[in-house]
């Protein structure tokens, strides 16, 4: 990739900060502000995976091992936040 698609992408991922800045300070409701960094953090992970990881010019079989390690990744922590939750007297589901 030439230097072009690299700053390309950091002006990515600098917007995207600045919007999750923007979702932050919005006077949101907690959760709805929460979602909307985490969505805003994912799209910025998701771009250093596919462009500074170079995950894009893998073999699809290394790509799907990467996606399986993320969702599997992501099962675990919901199922730290649902157990923490519930110790903490939350509620349960």
């Amino acid at each position: 990739m030439r230097v072009v698609h690299y700053v390309a992408v950091w002006v990515g991922l600098v917007i995207l900060v600045a919007l999750e800045l923007v979702v932050f300070n919005a006077g949101l409701p907690p959760a709805q502000a929460r979602a909307g960094i985490i969505g805003l953090a994912s799209v910025a992970a998701l771009l250093v995976a596919v462009f500074y990881q170079h995950l894009i010019r893998e073999p699809r079989g290394v790509a799907l091992l990467y996606i399986a390690g993320l969702l599997a990744a992501l099962g675990l922590i919901i199922g730290m936040v649902v157990s923490l939750g519930v110790q903490a007297g939350l509620g349960s589901f």
